[in-house]
């Protein structure tokens, strides 16, 4: 197989845009590499990139704790998405990058699945040294404000948030992309610079009801996907066009030449270079239903990033104080009566200010409550049989439960 490029994939966004006609290249979920190609010939015009190398892969099985900071930059309500939002999304980008769904992996593909031992935190300390919900919010009167032609959502000059430190933050914006795109992130190539990070369209961010999200990419997984380039690597049906003549430069994933871009789950198996295709791979261009896991040798190139192209991430002290499970130990304890009413019980009274947020499926926030000094917190609200989603979240500590009633 052929491997990564040591220019390894520079970056979604280009600070010039290519005139291409993206939906030929059948990839209408991810840009990022359709940019870096045009990147590399405008950079590089000399070089032969079919043929580029990178350092061997080394056992590395680290684990890694990365602050994030997600800049929010909207131009209507919808599109200043909540914090609960943020949370899940959060909490699914932990998911998919240490649990392991054997059950959804076919057998043949079993044996290389891993985890990546990654995990991701909102980040409590700004670069000023001032403390932080690891949350930004900007309106702009700009539309279409993640479009990679400007990138304007990076930069304050243009209504959008500039960076903080790219070495030592992974910086998420979140904004209208356009273009059939939903998100795009730049390689390890462009770390530390300013408009290193990854752009998430808001009707693709976050996994909890609502009526921006649009099916089937309402899963979070969008954020894995851009992760998982903005590791490293290409998306398996190979790093420049699907085809049968290049890969993804990893050997435990099969050549394929098919991007499966949805709108449904193809069913296993499917075969388009010889072999069967892993389309449940994160790196896949599948629909969310679909992905889940990523490969031991990608796993390796992750780690062998956040070990020297992005070492700083992983070695400063911005997450040392982030402890998301502090309020949920405190918080143990929910019970159900018989009337449709919630009883929550906290062990500790909580000298910080803490709240709780209730929403419905659909997304309507139907109940907030104040948890400070409290031991006992009565959703004294009768509910519906249905399925309900309790936030718990004090400064820099956050956790949800989902909840069932049933009569």
């Amino acid at each position: 197989m052929r491997s990564l490029g040591n220019i390894a994939v520079l970056t979604c966004l280009l600070l010039v845009f290519v005139n291409i006609d993206l939906k030929a290249q059948n990839h209408p979920r991810c840009f990022a590499q359709v940019f870096h190609q045009q990147y590399l010939q405008e950079q590089y015009p000399e070089s032969d990139h079919s043929e580029d190398k990178h350092t061997d892969f080394i056992d590395f099985r680290n684990t890694h704790r990365i602050p994030v900071v997600f800049h929010v930059v909207y131009q209507n309500d919808d599109e200043n998405i909540s914090n609960e939002q943020i949370y899940a999304q959060l909490d699914r980008l932990n998911q998919g990058f240490n649990s392991l769904y054997r059950n959804e992996i076919p057998r043949v593909f079993q044996s290389v699945a891993a985890t990546a031992n990654i995990t991701f935190c909102l980040a409590t300390v700004q670069p000023n040294g001032e403390s932080t919900t690891g949350i930004t919010r900007t309106s702009t009167d700009q539309s279409r404000i993640g479009n990679p032609k400007t990138q304007a959502i990076k930069y304050n000059r243009l209504e959008g948030k500039d960076a903080w430190d790219t070495r030592e933050y992974i910086n998420i914006w979140i904004g209208h992309i356009g273009q059939d795109v939903y998100g795009y992130a730049t390689f390890p190539d462009a770390a530390g610079k300013d408009f290193d990070g990854i752009v998430i369209d808001p009707k693709y961010f976050g996994n909890l009801p609502s009526p921006l999200l649009t099916a089937p990419f309402d899963m979070g997984k969008t954020l894995i996907h851009e992760m998982g380039h903005y590791l490293g690597l290409c998306h398996l049906s190979g790093c420049k066009i699907a085809s049968c003549k290049e890969d993804d430069g990893m050997k435990d994933t099969p050549w394929q030449s098919v991007s499966y871009s949805g709108p449904e789950c193809p069913t296993h198996p499917q075969i388009s270079c010889q072999s069967e295709d892993m389309f449940m791979n994160y790196m896949s261009l599948a629909p969310d239903p679909c992905l889940w896991t990523f490969t031991k040798d990608q796993v390796n190139r992750m780690q062998s990033v956040l070990a020297n192209e992005r070492a700083s991430l992983s070695t400063n002290s911005i997450c040392k104080n982030s402890d998301l499970n502090e309020l949920s130990k405190k918080i143990h304890l929910v019970s159900y009566v018989e009337d449709g009413t919630i009883l929550i019980r906290i062990d500790r009274p909580l000298s910080e200010d803490a709240f709780i947020h209730l929403y419905d499926i659909s997304g309507k926030l139907i109940y907030t409550s104040h948890l400070k000094d409290r031991y006992i917190v009565k959703l004294n609200r009768p509910l519906q049989p249905g399925i309900y989603i309790l936030y718990f979240y004090a400064q820099n500590q956050q956790f949800y439960k989902k909840v069932m009633i049933t009569q």
